[in-house]
């Protein structure tokens, strides 16, 4: 959004009441730090500041100017609090000599969502925001209505860091929040916790265990390794650390699928003492079942009713292999057995032609006698 650059004296700016998101003003060594460059050097970045309508008066409300009468502004920050504040000092201690505020000016009409991105742009880009107060912002937008997208594209990050920073202002309790806001959490380590808690009360426990891994470690504060040592710690399996191993052989490796498989051996032993059922559940009621189970939200029990104990009919034993014995035995009985219906027509056939033949032959025998017919004899005859 469109701005001017201009200059003001801290009597002309005011804080709006609960807007400003700057929540860490630094050690006391920080705020000395930076009222020694302030008195040496001035301010070197920008506050930036609203109009507004108002101006400034002295005590018998009568209208304050400058040397050329021109009235005095009064302004609304919500980005430079600190700086402010330590300007505000130097003043008090030497009002002869009262610190020029260099400013940018946003107009009246200027929304508090296009404030936020304004202060959030300007402490992402010269790093004046700790991650807990850009969290902080990003939540304010997305109350105001938001997209994550759009958040993530104007302020310069990632949409996936502007989901992360949601999920922790939502998820994290107070105290993992107010770790986060000293600095003694970081906040990657801090979405590990949430990552590997199941609730607020256990990931401040794994918080617990992870700063005093960090304290035993040597570190200032609870970095992301602490956290992973933390949570190997809790579910690593005490019958394991407890079993004394042979000197010189390792221990053996614990099955990834370890736990998935003792669910699923509790689940089939409930399954199957259950009562068969006559309605068969739909498929993602067993899929919600079985999410809900292996989240730890709910017992075995509880879901064993949704599943049917199906009765599958034995397999079929195979069938043994015979003998020479036997199957010499077999083909024996076989030749006992009376004759097909084809065999014994076959046979009352060949029966029936043996009289035939031998009437044929007789007949045959018979003219080898008789004297030779003439050629006209022979003719009728072939010609029947």
């Amino acid at each position: 959004m469109k701005h001017e650059m201009g200059y003001a004296y801290c009597d002309q700016i005011e804080i709006i009441p609960g807007f400003n998101t700057r929540e860490d003003f630094g050690t006391a060594e920080q705020q000395a730090e930076l009222k020694t460059s302030i008195k040496e050097e001035g301010i070197l970045v920008n506050c930036l500041v609203r109009e507004t309508d108002r101006i400034l008066m002295d005590g018998a409300n009568n209208p304050i100017t400058d040397d050329a009468g021109n009235t005095q502004p009064i302004y609304e920050i919500f980005d430079g609090a600190r700086r402010l504040g330590v300007a505000t000092m130097l003043t008090e201690e030497n009002p002869d000599n009262p610190v020029l505020i260099p400013l940018s000016i946003y107009p009246k009409e200027t929304t508090e969502t296009q404030m936020l991105l304004a202060m959030l742009i300007t402490g992402t880009e010269q790093k004046q925001l700790t991650p807990y107060e850009q969290a902080k912002g990003i939540e304010r937008l997305a109350k105001l209505k938001m997209k994550g997208k759009d958040i993530a594209d104007k302020i310069g990050k990632t949409p996936a860091y502007v989901t992360n920073c949601l999920k922790f202002m939502k998820e994290a309790s107070p105290t993992l929040k107010e770790q986060v806001k000293a600095g003694a959490v970081t906040m990657a380590a801090a979405l590990d916790i949430l990552n590997a808690a199941a609730n607020q009360e256990e990931a401040d426990e794994i918080a617990k265990e992870a700063a005093e891994h960090a304290e035993k470690s040597g570190k200032k504060r609870v970095g992301e390794s602490s956290v992973k040592a933390a949570t190997k710690k809790r579910t690593a399996d005490p019958e394991d650390e407890d079993t004394e191993q042979p000197e010189g052989k390792p221990a053996p490796a614990k099955s990834k699928m370890a736990p998935a498989l003792d669910i699923l051996e509790g689940l089939y032993k409930s399954i199957t003492a259950q009562p068969k059922e006559t309605v068969k559940p739909e498929p993602l009621e067993i899929l919600d079942a079985l999410i809900r189970l292996v989240s730890g939200k709910c017992e075995v029990v509880e879901i064993a009713p949704l599943f049917i104990v199906m009765e599958t009919p034995a397999p079929a034993a195979p069938e043994k292999k015979k003998s020479l014995k036997d199957r010499m035995e077999e083909a024996a009985a076989e030749d006992d057995k009376p004759a097909t219906k084809k065999a014994a027509k076959k046979a009352t056939t060949k029966k029936a032609a043996a009289p035939k033949a031998t009437a044929k032959k007789k007949e045959v025998a018979k003219k080898k006698d008789e004297p030779a017919p003439d050629a006209e004899d022979e003719f009728d005859d072939f010609g029947e």
